[in-house]
């Protein structure tokens, strides 16, 4: 299986932006920049789970 390109990843992005509004979900910019990112492959669920921790102040 080969790599989404970034507009691909982002063209994937758009077509979940309509349930996540009915879902009363938003992202804002930074997330949307982060999941584009884990849509190409180019960060795993750890990388994920470190970047949530850092914007929590979360430091164990």
């Amino acid at each position: 299986m080969s790599r989404l390109t970034e507009a691909e990843a982002r063209a994937e992005y758009d077509t979940l932006v309509p349930i996540m509004a009915l879902e009363g979900r938003t992202m804002d910019a930074h997330s949307r920049e982060v999941f584009v990112e884990y849509l190409q492959d180019t960060l795993t669920i750890d990388d994920l789970v470190a970047i949530a921790k850092r914007r929590n102040g979360v430091t164990a």
